[in-house]
């Protein structure tokens, strides 16, 4: 069909008068969430150096939208050594079975190796048998602590960061820090 024949509520002509405006907003939206995630980080940043011990380093935007599987993480992450593990601080969009949307406040350890991620993974669950932490088990390997965040907490994300950040920093606590800068 022509262009000229399209009806006026079809989406491509309504995505091309306001295309450049959405971007925009992502972008702008993507930015406020990646300040709030750096916030965190930085109001957290010498018990995550002392705990996970790593040095400093500067942090990188964390973003990975995955429109195809409804999903998408926005947020900062840091390494803890060239080619080693990275830690995260981000939130996650995702669908229910429903399609209702999810929010979560998260904090992950990208691990190089399943060894060293079931290594730390059972240190933290013999010292804190109460543990939230999980184990993702995709390609790569990751520990993680999340929190769902209800629309009424909307508000409330970087108090939700900040205490989900502290209850990590107690379970690296609890095992006497990871030590992370000696993973190989």
């Amino acid at each position: 069909m022509p262009t000229e024949t399209r009806p006026k509520d079809d989406l491509l002509a309504l995505g091309a008068k306001s295309y450049l405006n959405a971007l925009t907003a992502i972008e702008a939206f993507d930015s406020e969430v990646e300040a709030i995630c750096r916030g965190v980080y930085h109001r957290h940043e010498a018990r995550l150096l002392d705990q996970m011990g790593l040095d400093p380093a500067d942090l990188d935007r964390h973003t990975l939208p995955s429109p195809e599987d409804r999903e998408a993480e926005i947020g900062v992450c840091r390494s803890a050594q060239k080619g080693g593990p990275l830690f995260y601080i981000y939130l996650w969009w995702r669908e229910d079975k429903s399609g209702a949307p999810e929010i979560s406040g998260a904090v992950a350890l990208d691990l190089s190796t399943k060894k060293v991620r079931d290594d730390i993974y059972e240190r933290l669950r013999r010292q804190s048998p109460g543990c939230r932490v999980t184990r993702d088990v995709g390609d790569r390997y990751f520990l993680v602590l999340a929190t769902p965040i209800r629309e009424s907490e909307l508000a409330e994300i970087p108090e939700i960061l900040d205490r989900l950040v502290s209850e990590w920093l107690g379970y690296c606590e609890s095992v006497g820090g990871l030590k992370l800068k000696k993973i190989k």
